[in-house]
């Protein structure tokens, strides 16, 4: 029952960590959301100070792509440290690829709500500047030493 625990715990300190700026934008926006629902005057979440589309405008890093720049950034490199990581410890490729599977789930289910608050809440300029899922999914891949077809990962991400 411990080594089930200690897994669980690995998989979600992976996961949170990787997608912490996501996470802390998504907030802000269930935030905002919950404050303008039902109004007929419903303000527009891209005008709102955490959400503007520019790159870390004023250095504020809450900003759209500077959000999905520092969650890109913070996933390659904590996903190959936690993936060599488990390599040393574990010596085990089963296990190995049982957790990051499941990591992988959890970003990408992350990065998929995110995903969706960009395109539909932002012009089509902005969506260019952030990667899709798909893009997402063969990064995650490639940090953690998995090989993935981009055919395989559409049927997936699908």
């Amino acid at each position: 029952m411990d080594l089930k625990r200690v897994c669980e715990d690995v998989i979600l300190d992976a996961a949170k960590t990787a997608i912490e700026p996501i996470s802390s934008f998504m907030l802000k926006v269930s935030a905002f959301r919950l404050r303008v629902a039902g109004r007929s005057n419903a303000e527009i979440l891209s005008k709102q100070n955490f959400a503007t589309p520019g790159i870390l405008v004023f250095l504020k890093l809450d900003h759209v792509i500077g959000v999905f720049s520092m969650f890109k950034n913070l996933a390659k490199e904590h996903l190959a440290h936690i993936s060599k990581k488990m390599s040393d410890y574990l010596g085990d490729k089963k296990t190995e690829t049982i957790l990051l599977r499941v990591i992988r789930s959890n970003i990408l289910d992350n990065y998929q709500a995110f995903y969706e608050v960009v395109t539909t809440e932002y012009d089509s300029d902005y969506w260019n500047s952030v990667a899709t899922v798909l893009e997402i999914a063969l990064l995650v891949d490639k940090s953690t030493g998995k090989r993935s077809s981009v055919t395989d990962l559409q049927s997936e991400v699908s």
